[in-house]
């Protein structure tokens, strides 16, 4: 596990954002405990969008995968829109 903490720490993710020239989405469960900083990663993204899944936490997502599922195919079909299109999980 050190090895893991040690690669995780010694990465500079704010830049590497900052260097990518695509699209990035910051997706986070809304009752995340970990979303602290989750406005600098968009400020440093160059072109970021922040998405929130409602009523879920940082582990929320493995014991109900629909709403990621949902958002991740609603993402892939905006993949050829226009940048303007707004990036939220479809209710179903």
């Amino acid at each position: 596990m050190p090895q893991v903490v040690e690669a995780v720490t010694g990465h500079d993710q704010l830049a590497a954002l900052a260097a990518y020239p695509g699209r990035v989405w910051l997706v986070n469960g809304a009752r995340d405990p970990f979303r602290s900083g989750e406005r600098d990663f968009l400020r440093a993204c160059r072109n970021g969008r922040l998405i929130l899944i409602p009523r879920r936490g940082h582990l929320g997502v493995m014991a109900d995968p629909g709403p990621l599922a949902r958002l991740v195919g609603d993402l892939c079909d905006q993949v050829d829109r226009p940048e303007r299109a707004v990036a939220t999980p479809s209710p179903r």
